[in-house]
């Protein structure tokens, strides 16, 4: 077997140290192009019109995989972070050193560190209820303690070493879905949960 740096697997490129950075270059190459469209089309377009071009062509490449690769160190994902803040500015037509903060909030979208929680707490929801295939469910079990009624719908949190290990899923995810509200974590819907 020929051994390579990285490999594209399924749009998402797996790097050999599992850190990321040649999946979070090519992501950052294709906003980077995205921008200019955005950019370009500032002029022409209302604030809403805009938001609509940011949702087709700039958030897909966002959205794809981020629980997966979005979940590694701060400093790799900061390039990624800079250009959606640039991209908001650029569809609400502001000025480049406005707080995107409340332009986040007023077009009702996620800043890209929320977007990958979110996604990994919507997986963490599908373990929960049993949705996941046993290849993956089996990395997940609930607490089992003395006191159920503290830790109850919590999973037991796995020991790891590794800064590496500590972004995996079976990790971050469990993490990220013991600090869910008890009353989110029971709904059974998929629909409803995601609203909330």
């Amino acid at each position: 077997i020929e051994r390579v740096d990285s490999c594209k697997f399924l749009g998402v490129y797996v790097d050999d140290k599992l850190n990321w950075k040649k999946q979070i270059c090519q992501v950052q190459t294709k906003l980077a192009r995205t921008l200019g469209i955005l950019y370009r089309t500032s002029k022409l377009l209302d604030e809403t019109t805009h938001k609509t071009l940011y949702n087709s062509l700039f958030l897909p490449y966002l959205n794809y995989c981020c629980e997966i690769w979005g979940n590694t160190l701060k400093t790799y994902l900061r390039p990624i972070e800079l250009l959606q803040k640039k991209a908001i500015r650029i569809v609400c037509n502001v000025g480049r050193y406005e707080n995107t903060t409340p332009l986040f909030a007023r077009l009702s979208l996620l800043k890209f560190k929320d977007l990958v929680k979110w996604k990994t707490a919507t997986i963490m929801h599908k373990v929960f209820l049993k949705q996941m295939p046993k290849q993956i469910q089996q990395y997940f079990e609930i607490k089992k303690t003395k006191y159920p009624q503290r830790h109850l719908n919590k999973f037991t949190l796995n020991l790891h070493r590794t800064r590496l290990k500590s972004f995996a899923l079976s990790v971050i995810g469990v993490k990220t879905w013991n600090e869910i509200d008890y009353s989110i974590q029971t709904l059974t819907s998929h629909v409803l949960f995601n609203l909330n």
